[in-house]
C-alpha cells in the first residue's frame, strides 16, 4: 500500500507535467474523505466529482465482456 504523501506526490507531479491539459480524470481516487481534503489543499480545488454507484456482478459482467 502507498503512503498517502507518495501518492499525492506522484499525483502533483503528473498533473504539473500536463501544463496544456484543461483537467484530468483520476480513477479511483481520492477513497476517503481526509484523502481528497489533502488532494484539495496540496495538488489542485476539485472542479467537478464523477460517482457511479455498481454492483459487482455490474462491474465483473462489463469487465468481462470489455476483455473479450
Amino acid at each position: 500500500m502507498l503512503l498517502q504523501e507518495t501518492v499525492l506526490t506522484l499525483l502533483k507531479e503528473a498533473m504539473l507535467k500536463q501544463k496544456a491539459s484543461k483537467g484530468f480524470l483520476i480513477d479511483g481516487y481520492p477513497r476517503e474523505l481526509d484523502q481528497g481534503k489533502r488532494f484539495e489543499a496540496d495538488v489542485a480545488v476539485v472542479e467537478c466529482v464523477l460517482y457511479f454507484e455498481v454492483t459487482i456482478i455490474e462491474y465483473l459482467t462489463e469487465k468481462k465482456f470489455r476483455d473479450v
